[in-house]
């Protein structure tokens, strides 16, 4: 491993540290000014708007646990790519997923990173009450349509 690869996976498990400990002024410090974060929910430029997501990450549930997952950090050049899971508490539900972020750095500061997960499953995990309950199933019943065929009875949830 090169330095530049070395500088890039400082920072990047510098990242993961700082989520894990649920710090938005140290997150936000490793972006740059212009700095992007594309997720499920929207994208978010700027120190300002990432800090506004970030705030509403950490305030929608209780006992946040984030983890580096088995492939950890990898890096090529400037960017590095980090699996994780998220797990929290919400209204006495226990919900975990998995997580890919990549990260694009530029000057040694976060230019854009991209965070991807399966968020149906995880709407189905947080989902109360019957009606959401129902809701979710739902959707997914349709996307599935014809997935396991006629014959071949559906796993169960």
């Amino acid at each position: 491993m090169n330095m530049a690869d070395e500088g890039t996976e400082t920072l990047a498990r510098d990242f993961l540290k700082a989520l894990q400990a649920r710090h938005v002024e140290q997150i936000l410090a490793l972006f740059s000014d212009d700095g992007t974060w594309i997720a499920p929910e929207g994208t978010f430029t700027g120190k300002a708007s990432i800090g506004a997501y970030l705030d509403w990450q950490f305030n929608r549930g209780q006992d946040f646990k984030i983890t580096e997952c088995e492939n950890g950090v990898v890096v090529e050049g400037n960017r590095a790519f980090i699996e994780h899971t998220i797990a929290f508490t919400l209204q006495g539900g226990r919900a975990e997923y998995v997580a890919l972020s990549a990260l694009e750095l530029k000057n040694g500061r976060v230019k854009r990173i991209r965070t991807v997960y399966d968020r149906l499953s995880l709407e189905r995990q947080i989902a109360r009450g019957p009606l959401s309950r129902w809701a979710v199933d739902r959707l997914v019943r349709q996307e599935e349509d014809g997935l396991y065929g006629p014959r071949q009875p559906q796993p169960h949830r």
